[in-house]
């Protein structure tokens, strides 16, 4: 039996590390793009699957190189 790889979560302040723009920004591209990773709220604070983060930034830079 495989173990499955542990869920990585980020905080809303290392996901904005990654991402580059504003707390601000980011609420407002949360209700644009219907591709972005939706955060989860664990108690008070927020936070983001870092593979799903991961492959959102993925396929943002294909579709830049690709001219989309």
């Amino acid at each position: 039996m495989s173990n499955p790889r542990p869920i990585r979560l980020l905080t809303v302040k290392e996901f904005l590390e990654r991402r580059r723009g504003s707390r601000s920004s980011l609420y407002l591209e949360l209700r644009i793009d219907p591709d972005m990773p939706r955060p989860i709220k664990i108690g008070r604070r927020t936070y983001f699957v870092e593979e799903e983060v991961e492959s959102w930034l993925q396929e943002k830079v294909q579709r830049a190189r690709a001219g989309n």
